[in-house]
């Protein structure tokens, strides 16, 4: 008997680059990949489970409209206990007042980093492991 999709949960979390971007969609994706080395991968919650994952998910304020957006994958381990998103809003909001977001694009490697049509494509930046069973 074959099991049941295990469903995949992300938190999404929002950071005020949109405008400053303006909603350039190929900009959004390498600086939200900066974020997500930056503030959301850190060693010390990576080495816990917590991944940060680059997705398209629809704006709610413009149906059918697709976007980049920030998911995270907050990992349930007794060893990791409670999670608040709002820590890596402190520290992204804490550096955005010493920086331009466009600054974000200057640390940006580009390398590997999909084109809005490839994320589109494969659902995800980096690829969410629990996507492939």
């Amino acid at each position: 008997m074959a099991r049941p999709a295990k469903e995949k949960r992300y938190t999404s979390i929002s950071f005020e680059i949109y405008e400053a971007l303006s909603w350039d969609r190929e900009k959004l994706i390498l600086a939200l990949d900066v974020i997500r080395k930056k503030f959301c991968e850190t060693r010390d919650l990576s080495r816990h489970g917590l991944t940060a994952h680059i997705m398209p998910r629809e704006r709610s304020e413009k149906p059918g409209e697709l976007y980049p957006v920030m998911g995270l994958v907050i990992p349930t381990s007794k060893h990791f206990g409670h999670f608040d998103t709002h820590s890596i809003l402190s520290h992204f909001e804490a550096w955005s007042e010493t920086h331009a977001i466009t600054e974000l694009l200057e640390e940006a490697s580009g390398i590997g980093v999909p084109s809005w049509e490839e994320l589109v494509k494969q659902g995800t930046y980096p690829v969410d492991p629990r996507t492939l069973y």
